[in-house]
């Protein structure tokens, strides 16, 4: 299975989606340590996070529409009951919620793991809104 599943983490960082290469920046800015397209595989989780913390133990997904097939909905339940028995909190962002605001959607996500804003001030401010 690791043999599979190092051939699925390979494919997807060299074929990360606009969203992600979107988001990649945005999560870079906040300063936590992160991994993208983290390959998980303790306790048969079998998982490649899109944006793994692993200090503060949150996994965040990017999901395209292939998520959200009747499919797809039951391998992401899977997937994150899996995750979460390991310790992870799995958080989900859309596509369309990275390309409408990424920044100010990263921040609503990540601070109610953090409990704060000002770790979003620096990248809010690099962008006029409206």
């Amino acid at each position: 299975m690791a043999n599979v599943m190092l051939g699925r983490w390979y494919a997807l960082t060299k074929n990360a989606s606009r969203c992600e290469l979107a988001m990649e920046k945005e999560v870079a800015k906040l300063g936590i340590p992160y991994r993208f397209q983290h390959l998980e595989l303790r306790g048969k989780a079998n998982a490649v996070i899109d944006f793994a913390f692993p200090t503060i133990m949150v996994a965040l997904e990017i999901d395209g529409p292939e998520h959200f097939t009747k499919s797809g909905l039951a391998k992401d339940k899977l997937r994150t009951e899996k995750l979460n028995a390991l310790g992870w909190r799995v958080v989900r962002l859309t596509n369309g919620e990275v390309e409408v605001d990424a920044v100010g959607n990263l921040a609503k996500v990540m601070a109610q793991f953090l409990g704060r804003t000002e770790a979003f001030q620096h990248s809010t401010n690099s962008y006029p809104h409206g």
